[in-house]
């Protein structure tokens, strides 16, 4: 039998994948309409034209550095890591608030999540990278492993 302290950490992450899920069901809905997503070729355009901008993959670790890659640069934030951290250091993210983020996973869901969380903790421009990292490969764009 699971002690009490075990059983509320479970509860709590229960609701907060919930949550999370909730989330990213209304920032999905916003995609719909088109109106933060950028397409892959368009961010690498952005990208190799020196533009100041952040790569923000919210897949796993294993997913991160697995078969499909991630974009250079891109900085890896598990989705189930971001609404803790975002909370946690509020301070050194504060510099970032105006930049360009391009938020992306392997579809799109988990992204559009991050952009919700983002969004709440007061970051104001953001994108989901259309299609996520799937559509980036399939696109022959390149994609780096380490």
């Amino acid at each position: 039998m699971a002690a009490g302290g075990e059983i509320g950490d479970q509860l709590t992450t229960l609701v907060a994948v919930g949550a999370t899920a909730l989330l990213g069901f209304r920032a999905f809905r916003m995609l719909q309409a088109n109106r933060c997503a950028i397409a892959p070729a368009e961010l690498h355009h952005r990208m190799t034209g020196g533009e100041d901008l952040l790569v923000l993959d919210v897949r796993s670790a294993e997913e991160f550095h697995g078969k499909l890659g991630h974009v250079k640069g891109a900085v890896n934030l598990p989705i189930g890591e971001l609404p803790a951290r975002l909370s946690a250091l509020k301070e050194q993210f504060s510099n970032l608030r105006d930049t360009t983020v391009v938020i992306t996973c392997l579809h799109g869901p988990r992204a559009s999540s991050g952009l919700a969380h983002m969004r709440k903790a007061g970051f104001r421009k953001l994108h989901v990278l259309k299609g996520g990292m799937a559509a980036w490969s399939t696109a022959g764009l390149p994609v780096h492993r380490k």
